[in-house]
């Protein structure tokens, strides 16, 4: 898969960085050499997005900045730093998921919702040819063609006529798949089946509640929410045979944290405490439909 003849990555994990490598005098080629370049990395972070400043006095941010020059296969270098950061954070949890350490293919920064059974083959096959492992299917995969709505979490039969099948034709060839699932955010207006979770919508003011990206959101609080979702899960892991899911806009979702004015009943607690309840129980259905299977959560400026 090639020569990586320079790693970097941040200790801190929890505020996004802009990072930017450069080359002086010299070819990219020559940055691990130090003979005929120099080479430099700029990490930006942004000083509003930090909760270690708020009401501090100095202005302290700690961190530490992990450099790789070994310059043997981007993969060994991928996990050297997955393994420094679990000895320096978590040195009493050894366990990390199977190929959670490993390169992925990612079909959103290529393609975005222009996905189909025929591209997700094509560049599986292109990965497999680099060695990648893993295959993350992204947003797209469970709307119509052209759609700019949120999804069914069902297979759309235009994009994808046979998606099991093409699942197992990436397991086959030695490939871990993950399937991207927003499982808070709906769209009733939308999609057929989905008009029943009316009843279960953030209300406010009467009316359910429009949030972010014209997407409706089920109320963490309700109970049918997480029997929905689960049922998700199922279709998901138990149905395609997917082996990992991943779920997005849920840390950075406002709307799903704040209060609810819907008549139906609400568990105890807060809403955070409810999410974090659903996650779990989404995590338990995973592995018992599919033991290994993982649950991937979505961070700030990072799709893993």
């Amino acid at each position: 898969a090639g020569e990586c003849r320079l790693l970097v990555g941040l200790a801190s994990l929890e505020h996004s960085a802009r990072m930017r490598a450069h080359v002086y005098g010299g070819p990219p080629e020559s940055i691990s050499s130090g003979v005929k370049g120099i080479g430099a990395v700029e990490v930006r972070r942004n000083a509003a997005d930090l909760d270690h400043f708020k009401g501090r006095d100095p202005r302290v941010f700690r961190d530490a900045i992990y450099l790789d020059t070994c310059g043997d296969d981007v993969y060994s270098s991928v996990r050297r730093y997955f393994e420094w950061l679990r000895r320096r954070d978590y040195p009493d949890d050894p366990v990390v998921p199977d190929g959670a350490d490993e390169v992925i293919w990612h079909s959103w920064y290529a393609h975005q919702m222009t996905i189909s059974q025929e591209v997700i083959r094509d560049q599986a096959r292109r990965a497999r040819e680099l060695g990648i492992r893993r295959i993350q299917i992204d947003a797209g995969w469970d709307v119509p063609p052209a759609a700019a709505i949120w999804g069914g979490n069902r297979a759309n039969p235009e994009r994808f006529p046979d998606f099991r099948g093409l699942i197992d034709e990436l397991h086959a060839g030695g490939q871990r798949v993950a399937l991207h699932m927003n499982p808070f955010s709906v769209d009733p207006f939308a999609f057929a089946d989905q008009k029943l979770l009316f009843p279960l919508l953030i209300h406010k003011g009467g009316e359910p509640f429009k949030g972010s990206y014209d997407a409706r959101q089920l109320c963490p609080r309700c109970a049918g929410t997480r029997e929905y979702i689960l049922s998700c899960v199922r279709r998901i892991v138990g149905e395609y045979g997917i082996d990992d899911v991943w779920y997005d806009f849920v840390d950075d979702n406002p709307e799903l944290f704040g209060g609810c004015e819907a008549e139906h009943e609400h568990a105890p607690g807060t809403s955070g405490e409810s999410v974090l309840a659903i996650l779990r129980a989404m995590q338990a259905e995973a592995s018992r439909l599919r033991p290994g299977a993982v649950l991937w959560g979505r961070r700030d400026q990072a799709n893993a």
